[in-house]
């Protein structure tokens, strides 16, 4: 779900801006070539993109280490939910920016979001990749096929074996990846930023009841008084 929500994002970000929203690699190779030509309206937008991905990872961690500190089952999902709620509110909110300069707005909107994400996946224990980009991806799937060729070669090293599962997820991953882009774009077409709202969504459905229980918990559990007796 997250991978086919970062193609999308991407795909929805670079048709209406001209911009990947997650990929900061090439973001930062933009901002040197806007610095050496002089380009400082396109700089604004590079430096507040890079800018908000690294908060976006922040307020991740944070949130996630707040919650994981008081053992709540919701550590992910209240990461996931402000990732919903914000492309929601980008979704609902950005047809009506014709007025200002659009992507001084939604670019970093995008780009928080897609660090929130990247930073919570990084939580997970043994999972081999981040959702919000491919070309880690990529790498580790020639690795693994070209492990499996080399252990072909005849007098070739035995211990050299492909993953089949991991060869398997990063396929599929990358798969994905295409399939939120292609509709991330067929969504724009039809629907324009609208588009973005069905994704968040998702994800809201997915994440919300989660944190809405350990809110109600913790609603319902009794405070502490100075002396160390309930309330």
């Amino acid at each position: 779900m997250l991978v086919l929500q970062a193609g999308a994002l991407n795909a929805v970000g670079f048709t209406a801006l001209g911009i990947y929203t997650s990929h900061m690699s090439g973001m930062v190779a933009d901002i040197a070539q806007h610095t050496m030509l002089a380009k400082f309206d396109s700089l604004l937008t590079g430096v507040l993109a890079v800018g908000a991905f690294i908060a976006g990872t922040m307020a991740s961690t944070i949130l996630f280490t707040w919650a994981k500190r008081r053992r709540l089952a919701s550590r992910y999902a209240n990461v996931l939910a402000v990732e919903g709620l914000l492309v929601l509110a980008v979704g609902f909110l950005a047809g009506d920016l014709d007025h200002v300069r659009a992507d001084l707005i939604l670019v970093p909107a995008l780009c928080f979001a897609m660090g929130l994400q990247n930073a919570l996946i990084t939580k997970i224990r043994d999972f081999p990749v981040r959702t919000t980009h491919v070309t880690g991806m990529i790498t580790d799937l020639g690795v693994e096929i070209g492990k499996w060729i080399y252990g072909g070669i005849p007098r070739g090293a035995s211990s050299v074996r492909m993953d089949p599962h991991k060869a398997k997820v990063l396929a599929v991953l990358v798969l994905l990846f295409m399939v939120g882009g292609s509709l991330g774009i067929v969504g724009f077409w039809l629907f324009d930023f609208r588009a973005l709202m069905v994704g968040s969504l998702l994800i809201l459905l997915l994440s919300a009841p989660t944190s809405i229980r350990d809110l109600a918990r913790a609603g319902l559990r009794p405070r502490r008084r100075p002396g160390g007796t309930a309330a």
